[in-house]
């Protein structure tokens, strides 16, 4: 996704997946991997957090990201990873 205005706060070019989708290989590079699934998925190390859940770094016990809800988005740009809710994608990225 490209951003619609400019906003320095955030880059220009991100990436985007939400839980429930398949797995991008930018995200289970970093995040700690607990098993893999029936089909072959990674299946991420996600601990409850609120309303949200949080991703663990991958061999650490450091959290990578934390999503207030689950029906945030976790983004990957400009070498960083961090999430946001769906209003400011919209907002940010149209």
């Amino acid at each position: 996704m490209k951003q619609i205005g400019k906003n320095n706060k955030y880059p220009e070019e991100i990436l985007v997946w939400k839980k429930g989708e398949s797995i991008p290989s930018w995200l289970s590079d970093v995040c700690n991997i607990v098993r893999l699934g029936e089909n072959g998925e990674p299946i991420l190390d996600m601990r409850k957090s609120g309303e949200g859940y949080e991703l663990i770094t991958s061999g650490t016990n450091q959290i990578l990201v934390k999503v207030k809800d689950e029906e945030d988005w976790v983004c990957f740009g400009d070498k960083r990873i961090f999430s946001l809710s769906n209003k400011q994608l919209e907002l940010l990225y149209g």
